[in-house]
């Protein structure tokens, strides 16, 4: 047994033609089918609906595939955007974390050098009273 099919083909057609050479419409089936059908069978599937969806198909890949590759675009371009926001963002918080940083030492300043100036009349005043309370004592012992 072969593995070619020319060999049982072609014994196909001896058979058909010793057979059927006689017949007057043999000669106009077999030009049809050897001539005609084939492109008749390609017409048919040519459009047929089948054809019709894959070609649409493709065309809506086509398109999906432009959608991708522009949101893509957009996406880096975008993700730039952000990525740049982000970075402005941290500088700020930095600029205004010194600048609170700033205004808390200012506050503190000011509140220790209020500390500072009531302590100052406060061991003004003891020293004072240090320094008087024995010469208000002698003053007394004198007079």
């Amino acid at each position: 047994m072969s593995n070619s099919i020319s060999l049982e083909v072609g014994s196909v057609i001896d058979f058909v033609n010793t057979k059927y050479s006689n017949n007057p419409n043999f000669r106009r089936y077999v030009g049809f089918a050897e001539r005609d059908l084939p492109f008749q069978i390609f017409k048919e599937l040519f459009h047929s609906n089948e054809i019709k969806n894959v070609a649409e198909l493709n065309s809506k890949l086509n398109e999906a595939n432009n959608a991708i590759n522009t949101w893509n675009s957009t996406f880096e371009t975008k993700r730039d955007e952000v990525e740049n926001l982000e970075n402005k963002l941290e500088e700020y918080k930095t600029k205004y974390d010194f600048v609170l940083l700033n205004k808390w030492f200012k506050q503190r300043y000011e509140q220790k050098k209020e500390e500072l100036k009531s302590r100052k009349e406060g061991y003004s005043a003891f020293g004072a009273m240090l320094f008087f309370t024995p010469l208000c004592s002698l003053a007394l012992f004198i007079f």
